[in-house]
This record gives C-alpha cells, sequence and structure tokens, in this order.
C-alpha cells in the first residue's frame, strides 16, 4: 500500500469542521471537541482534566485524535497562560497545528435564566470557534508579558501602601490628633510619627514634639526645620496622649509601610533588569520618559499594558483601549457625549490620570503640555478631576504619536506650528495688498493716459507724485 505524506502546509477538505473548547479552572480543565457541516452542529466528546503539566499533556493527547482546527479559551486571569503555552509547544497535532485563540470572557456572559456550566461553556467557546466569531484578545509576547506581571504588582503594593496610610490618618483622627497638612509621602511625618510610637514620649504628641527640637531622640535636620514651621499649627494638640492600643496599630502599621518601600525597591530592580534586557523596550522607555510628568515606572507601566501599538490602526481605537475615550450617548435625535468607557485596561486609565495631575500639579517646565493643562485648569476651576482627566487624554495623544512613529517627543511642537501659521497670514496679507496698490497703479496710469495734451502741468505732476508713492510703498512690501 502506497502512503500519501502530507505537506505541512497543506488544508484538508472535509466533510466536518471540528473545534474544541477549554472551560479553564483553578485544578481543573473541561475540553469539549464539536464537530460541523453545513446543516448541523454536533458535540463529539466532553472529557475533564487536572490543570498539572501531566493533565495537561492527556489534554493535547485528547484534542490531537481529532482534525482540530480552533482552539477556543476564555482570558480567565493567571490560569490561561500556562495552558496556551502548552498546547502551543506541543508537537504532535494532526496534519497542522490549531488555531489557538483566547478570547475576552464578556463575549461569553451568560444572562439571568440561562444554563450555566462548564460543559455547557466549553461547547459555546467551540461554536463561536467553528463560526469564526471568536475574536482573538492581545496577549504580549515573553518579555511585555514579564513586565506587565512586574508592573501590575508595582500598582498592588502601592495600593497596599495608601491603605496603610488611611489606616493611620483615621487611627490618628479617632483620638482627635487630626494634625493639619499631614502628609505620609513626607519623610519627617514618618519620623514624627516613629518617635512617637517610643517608650520614652509615652504616646504624648507635645513630648514627642519637644523630643525631636531639643534632640533627645536623634532625627534628620530636615525634620526639625518642618516641625519649626509648624509650631504655630501644632500647639494646640500637645496636651494629646495616644492609649497603648493606638500606638501598638501605629507601630504596625509604620512596619508594612516599611516593608512595602522595600518590596517597591526590588520591583523598580526588576523592572530596571527587564528593561535592559530588551533593548526596543528600552528605546521605547526613554522616548516616553520625554514627556513631561511621565517618569520610568510610568513609562515602563503604559508599555507593558499597551504593547504592540502597532495593533491600534487609529487613535480612537487606542484612546478607547487605553480609557481616555469619552462614551456617546444617543437616543432619538438627542446625542452628546458621556462619561468615560468603564470597559477598558483600568491600569492604563490610572496611569494616564496620574500623569494629567503630576503636570497639572507639579511641573514646573515650559512645554505645549503643560499650557494645555494651565488652560483645563482654568476652564475647570471647581473640577480639578476632570482637568487632570482631560490633560492625561491630550498626553495619550501625544504618546500614541509618539509609538506609532518612533517620534521623539517636541516640547513646544504645537507652538512652532502657530508661528507658521502667523507667517503664512501675514505673507498672504502683503499679497491682497500688494494686488490693491497695482489696481491702483493702473487706474491712475488710465487717467494720466486719457488726460489730453493741453491739460495743465500742474495736474499731471500731482498724478506722478501719486504713482511715484504707490510704487514707494510697492517695493516696501517686496522687500
Amino acid at each position: 500500500m502506497k502512503v500519501i505524506r502530507l505537506k505541512k502546509d497543506s488544508h484538508l477538505r472535509t466533510r466536518y469542521q471540528y473545534g474544541a473548547g477549554l472551560d479553564i479552572h483553578k485544578a481543573t480543565i473541561v475540553a469539549a471537541v464539536c464537530a460541523q457541516s453545513p446543516s448541523m452542529f454536533k458535540k463529539l466528546a466532553v472529557q475533564q482534566f487536572r490543570r498539572t503539566p501531566q493533565g495537561l499533556g492527556e489534554m493535547c493527547k485528547f484534542l490531537s485524535k481529532h482534525l482540530i482546527k480552533t482552539i477556543v479559551m476564555e482570558s480567565t486571569g493567571v490560569y490561561t497562560p500556562q495552558v496556551r503555552d502548552f498546547l502551543q509547544n506541543f508537537q504532535h497535532w494532526k496534519p497542522n497545528s490549531p488555531e489557538i485563540i483566547v478570547i475576552n470572557p464578556s463575549l461569553l456572559r451568560k444572562f439571568p435564566g440561562e444554563i450555566h456550566a462548564d460543559t455547557v461553556d466549553a461547547v459555546e467557546l467551540a461554536r463561536l470557534g467553528l463560526l469564526g466569531l471568536a475574536r482573538h484578545s492581545h496577549l504580549p509576547h515573553d518579555k511585555l508579558r514579564e513586565l506587565r506581571r512586574v508592573t501590575r504588582q508595582v500598582h498592588y503594593v502601592m495600593k497596599d501602601s495608601t491603605r496603610a496610610k488611611n489606616r493611620i490618618k483615621q487611627n490618628l483622627d479617632f483620638f482627635g490628633l487630626s494634625l493639619p497638612g499631614l502628609d505620609l509621602n513626607s519623610q519627617w511625618v514618618l519620623e514624627l510619627l516613629r518617635v512617637l510610637i517610643t517608650p520614652s514620649v509615652k504616646g504624648n504628641f507635645g513630648n514627642s514634639y519637644h523630643a525631636v527640637m531639643r534632640g533627645t531622640i536623634s532625627t534628620k535636620k530636615s525634620t526639625q526645620t518642618a516641625l519649626k514651621r509648624r509650631v504655630a499649627d501644632f500647639t494646640p494638640y500637645f496636651p494629646i496622649t495616644l492609649p497603648r492600643s493606638a500606638l501598638k496599630c501605629l507601630e504596625m502599621y509604620l512596619a508594612d509601610l516599611s516593608v512595602q518601600e522595600g518590596m517597591l525597591g526590588i520591583l523598580g530592580t526588576e523592572i530596571e533588569h527587564i528593561l535592559n534586557e530588551t533593548a526596543s523596550l528600552r528605546d521605547s522607555v526613554q522616548r516616553l520618559t520625554a514627556l513631561p510628568g511621565v517618569d520610568e515606572k510610568t513609562a515602563a507601566i503604559l508599555l507593558s499594558e499597551i504593547g504592540e501599538v502597532q495593533r491600534f490602526p487609529t487613535q480612537k481605537q487606542f484612546l478607547q483601549y487605553v480609557g481616555c475615550s469619552p462614551t456617546i450617548y444617543q437616543s432619538g435625535t438627542i446625542e452628546h457625549g458621556g462619561h468615560l468607557n468603564k470597559r477598558v485596561n483600568h491600569f492604563a486609565k490610572r496611569a494616564f490620570f496620574n500623569i494629567g495631575k503630576v503636570i497639572c500639579s507639579i511641573v514646573k517646565q515650559d512645554s505645549d503640555l503643560k499650557e494645555y493643562g494651565r488652560k483645563q485648569l482654568n476652564r475647570y476651576w471647581n473640577a480639578k478631576k476632570l482637568a487632570w482627566m482631560k490633560t492625561g487624554i491630550k498626553a495619550a495623544r501625544i504618546m500614541y504619536k509618539i509609538l506609532k512613529t518612533e517620534a521623539e517627543y517636541v516640547p513646544f511642537y504645537e507652538s512652532q506650528n502657530d508661528q507658521k501659521v502667523c507667517t503664512v497670514n501675514s505673507e498672504r496679507t502683503s499679497t491682497i495688498q500688494l494686488k490693491e496698490l497695482r489696481k491702483r497703479t493702473r487706474r491712475y496710469l488710465k487717467y494720466v493716459n486719457s488726460v489730453s495734451e493741453q491739460a495743465s502741468a500742474q495736474a499731471r505732476a500731482k498724478v506722478y507724485s501719486i504713482l511715484h508713492k504707490l510704487w514707494i510703498e510697492t517695493e516696501a512690501l517686496h522687500t
């Protein structure tokens, strides 16, 4: 019997098309294989596997028994990447490797009253793949995926740090120690609180203040300077004494903040290491840090969340993904803009909001973006968050252009264009004036030609003097 070997890129024409759907959970995976013909859709086999290396190998062997065209799965947090990588690395697909599609779970959202079961979900995923309705979700490459995982850990640690700071303020306010201008991001405030929990001051705020000013407890000189400036504000709170339970809670939260600062340092070092390993990522980060209000950490966060900017053909699609595009409300003949869309990348949206806040409040260096932030603050003087977000949206537009064209940021790009427009307008005005002078000159020449020879010499001299002035003005416009 002659054996026919199929080429790797050959496509078989079969009566049925086969597809698979995977419903992934923490410990198990439900795999369903279905077949479709022009007139029917049929469920062939459903089997459950453990989400272990051995279980994934058995699942791949189970799926390879069929001529699978597509394998569809939902993006279920941290469980999907391992399964997807295992399927891509499997070498025994017959005859070709299937198309592996990871979709957004919102495409398969269940409504109240519908059956919700793992088997049904797996079959529905297979049906989406066979009908061609499964849209790929963006899955970054290895280095970008690693960078995204680390930068999101930075977000979670900073969130925990903010929570601890709010609890410290709540603990102080509960016992009446509501100090004005208490910013827990300042080092002198943390030093003052550490002095407050020492046994020698016995939880009394006045004792802790005097211990710092007299040098009984060693602190930085900047702490003493900051307290000296606020002596009038802090004097009314000197009699307040915190109980032992409040001091223990305060000590616990301060220790938590110290641990989180160390974690942020470790994550920052890891981000730097990942960027140095990939030259393209390092170049992109350097271009983004040229924007006002964008440091290296923020640039790494945005780059990891955006991924390949070429997947956004238009600026509008990019703004919709990063949460910088307002929704449109439309009903009949009524149409107006609404709030920002909620189904977006929330990490990128928060980053652009912070960029707008920094540009409006902290950045001192002048640029077109800084001037735009000033205008937004003047326009929305009673809604600062709106001004911050609009400035962040402006920064998002500029960032899309930089990443798309690999151009460098020009701080006064719009100002240069305005100067060019003014120059063009002035040249256009000069041209119009020159045409008017030529028109008047032709009119006077026609008058001179119509004057008879018997006309007085005085009239001719007057006309020639007018023509002389007109031509002097013409020469001035030419120069």
